[in-house]
């Protein structure tokens, strides 16, 4: 993959993720992480997701979370019915506000699937 830009040519490796990613953002108040509850007194959110595809999601978040950690969080996308999404996190990393982490969607079912891939496909065609 090329891409142009002041008139210099950089070449990229080719995109690792199968799935389009677009930019979502949704307060996340109430996250499991491995099967323990996670809450902010304050009842700010604890984390914040930045986008996501059908297979995974990159969220901040307030607290700092370990490749290999299992997040369960409540999913709400527009026009569609909340669900449970529980996901593996594959990579951590930090910037100078919060910690960062890439979640891998984890026992979706196939209508789930559907409703984050026809979200992330009407977002794409705007």
């Amino acid at each position: 993959m090329e891409s142009a830009k002041n008139n210099k040519v950089y070449s990229f490796l080719k995109e690792k993720r199968a799935s389009k990613r677009i930019d979502f953002d949704l307060e996340i108040m109430y996250p499991r992480i491995n099967d323990k509850n996670v809450n902010n007194p304050s009842g700010d959110p604890i984390m914040r997701a930045l986008n996501i595809s059908e297979a995974g999601i990159c969220i901040s978040s307030d607290i700092p979370l370990k490749k290999g950690d299992f997040l369960d969080i409540l999913l709400s996308i527009k026009g569609s019915p909340s669900f449970t999404a529980i996901m593996e996190i594959k990579w951590v990393g930090y910037d100078d506000k919060a910690f960062l982490a890439g979640g891998e969607f984890l026992c979706l079912t196939m209508d789930q699937i559907n409703t984050i891939r026809g979200f992330v496909n009407k977002s794409l065609e705007s």
